[in-house]
């Protein structure tokens, strides 16, 4: 019978136990990874209330399936497609789709709760719609400023509600290489209504649509907080109706690297491109072939707006300021940049655009 010296066995009995805990860790993490099959819309929701339960979780989508969802569950604002989410939650998209059913009640797809946060990881969420008298969140809903979403490589599509037609967030948003678009609202922030804090990167926020104001994204109200934030980078905020990005008073705006074109402004709110109440800073960015009917093809501004390193060009208003329209008492500081090419001019009243 073969013998062993002491140090042999510890290694061999450590050797042992370190592969049974490896085992355990690797079972315990697949334990807590939900498959939903294609289809199975009662697996998904019972994935997202068990990952509730257990305050986190993943839950994995079959590849390129769509989801029709036609269940209602109550939601604050709006009804929700899926239980509210209030855990550490992944969902793991594989190019899935989750999509209200067109026969179902008014509901968005999701809502997050509590201290939720919830990552979205390469879904389509689309069709959600609320009503347009009173509603947030056409197809996500982030409801207190405990609770977060992160959107990645992700798609936000045809949602509708009163306020936020792709999304309306009341504590952090992220978005990260994903798109807003096609969403719509009877009042204002057809892609985001952003009322606490917002990262948007390399991401595409385009022909969104905001039937009084605010197309594209928009950042400000009165709650929960006072001074909601937005940083915009490396993006594309494009074809939206209603302007592309609006900040309102006592909210802060930062543009890096990003583009800002073809957005439309409406009758009520003038800004094509930018409609700046609070505080917009711009820097290496363009705004450029943006459309007011009345003042500020590219920019309007009645609060404190930044341009650094930045173009203004090509816009056009129906009255005033072609590139940008400074009203009363908004202040306008421009470092190493241009505008140009504008119409019916650059800059209005005389001496907006300082040299």
């Amino acid at each position: 019978m073969p013998s062993f010296s002491a140090r042999a066995l510890r290694t061999i009995v450590a050797s042992a136990v370190l592969t049974t805990l490896s085992g355990v860790t690797a079972d315990a993490a697949e334990s807590h990874t939900r498959m939903v099959p294609c289809h199975d819309n009662a697996a998904l929701i019972s994935a997202v209330n068990e990952a509730n339960a257990a305050g986190s979780g993943v839950i994995r989508l079959a590849r390129k399936c769509t989801y029709i969802l036609s269940r209602a569950f109550p939601g604050d604002y709006g009804d929700n497609a899926l239980p509210a989410i209030t855990g550490n939650i992944t969902i793991e998209g594989n190019g899935a789709t989750l999509a209200r059913a067109n026969t179902a009640p008014d509901m968005r797809i999701l809502q997050v709760s509590g201290h939720g946060a919830l990552t979205v990881e390469n879904t389509t969420l689309t069709n959600g719609k609320l009503d347009p008298n009173f509603s947030f969140g056409g197809n996500a809903f982030v409801f207190v400023p405990t609770a977060s979403l992160k959107l990645v490589h992700s798609r936000l599509t045809h949602g509708f509600a009163r306020w936020g037609g792709g999304v309306l967030n009341d504590g952090p948003l992220e978005i990260d290489h994903s798109q807003i678009t096609r969403n719509s609202t009877s009042y204002g922030g057809g892609g985001i209504w952003n009322r606490w804090t917002l990262l948007v990167k390399a991401s595409e926020i385009t022909a969104n649509t905001g039937a009084v104001e605010i197309g594209g994204i928009a950042t400000g109200g009165s709650t929960p907080g006072p001074t909601a934030t937005a940083t915009v980078r490396s993006s594309r905020v494009s074809d939206n109706r209603g302007s592309g990005i609006a900040t309102d008073v006592h909210m802060t705006t930062d543009v890096i690297d990003s583009v800002v074109t073809g957005n439309t402004g409406t009758a009520a709110v003038p800004g094509g491109g930018v409609d700046n109440e609070g505080t917009t800073t711009l820097t290496r960015s363009q705004v450029v072939g943006n459309h007011s009917p009345s003042t500020g093809g590219g920019i309007y501004n009645v609060g404190t707006l930044r341009l650094v390193r930045t173009s203004v060009s090509r816009n056009t208003a129906g009255t005033d300021g072609g590139g940008i329209y400074n009203a009363i008492p908004g202040t306008v500081t421009l470092r190493h940049s241009a505008v140009y090419g504008n119409r019916p001019n650059n800059c209005a009243p005389p001496g907006t655009c300082p040299r």
